[in-house]
């Protein structure tokens, strides 16, 4: 009788991005692009910013980048930044000036030690899965490993889906409106979920937003 080699699924893993990731990671986000998504990207959630590689190996060495994979797929990641790498990305002044004038807890985003949950986007496929759930989750160990007091993050008003998502796990600490594109962005504060934040993220069934997700306090 012939025998057949048992087959295997590849398995499922959580980690941090290192530069072998990088080109899968852009490969994510250029399929995401609300340029590559045409008409509904609104309604299906979209990115906006196509990051070089070597920001990304920038981000590497200096912040991080949760990710989850199988075999050589990439099924999602949060891009990560710590005060530095924001401070010297020119996509992000704005969003700095503003939190100058966004209060928690008495007083400005700006004067706590924070990170920015800067680009998120899971693979279609997996959206209704825990991988969001369990990227969000070692994100906010890993900040509270660093002493980090708050996440902070921003969503483009024009994008229905991850407004909705937001509607659904956070509360609006402020707005502003950019000068150089005219884009209404919102800055949101997650405060504790009555729900687990997988549960609800599945629910939504999306995590796919650029410059987004929450200010929380960890």
């Amino acid at each position: 009788m012939k025998e057949f080699a048992a087959e295997t699924s590849p398995v499922r893993e959580f980690g941090e991005a290192t530069t072998q990731h990088i080109p899968a990671v852009r490969d994510l986000i250029s399929r995401n692009l609300a340029a590559n998504l045409g008409e509904n990207a609104s309604e299906v959630g979209f990115l906006s910013w196509l990051p070089p590689e070597e920001y990304l190996a920038d981000v590497i060495e200096k912040s991080f980048i949760p990710i989850s994979t199988e075999g050589e797929n990439v099924l999602g990641f949060i891009i990560t930044l710590n005060k530095e790498l924001a401070e010297a990305n020119p996509l992000f002044q704005e969003m700095l000036a503003a939190i100058d004038n966004i209060n928690f807890d008495g007083k400005p985003i700006s004067e706590y030690k924070y990170l920015i949950f800067a680009q998120s986007c899971i693979d279609e496929p997996y959206r209704l899965s825990s991988v969001a759930g369990r990227l969000y989750k070692k994100a906010i160990d890993k900040a509270k490993e660093l002493g980090i007091e708050i996440v902070i993050g921003q969503v483009v008003s024009s994008n229905n889906k991850s407004m909705s998502v937001h509607g659904g796990v956070a509360d609006q600490a402020g707005s502003y409106k950019s000068k150089t594109s005219g884009l209404e962005w919102n800055v949101s504060r997650l405060l504790p979920p009555k729900t687990p934040i997988k549960i609800t993220l599945a629910k939504q069934g999306l995590f796919n937003f650029i410059f987004s997700f929450v200010v929380r306090r960890v």
